[in-house]
């Protein structure tokens, strides 16, 4: 799941354009995603990381400025990430 979510933010990040505000948003949350990947692949389910990816996430689907298949597919990463914490 991590790494479709991290696909359609590489995708959702080539329509930015010169924003520095934009890009940081995607990059906090790749961070947060990479570092909750790398936990979980050693055995921890770190629910705080995951919280501040869904965090960041939900900045980019509410402040960015978006296409709206981009936008559409964000939000479904957005409610598939606050499942997977919410069944854990």
């Amino acid at each position: 799941m991590v790494a479709h979510v991290q696909e359609d933010l590489e995708r959702a990040a080539d329509f930015t354009r010169n924003n520095d505000k934009e890009r940081d948003r995607y990059r906090d949350v790749q961070h947060h995603l990479s570092e909750f990947d790398g936990d979980l692949r050693a055995g921890k389910f770190d629910k705080g990381k995951l919280d501040d990816a869904i965090n960041n996430l939900k900045d980019i689907v509410r402040k960015n400025t978006l296409e709206s298949h981009d936008r559409d597919a964000l939000a479904r990463d957005l409610s598939d990430l606050r499942t997977l914490r919410d069944v854990r």
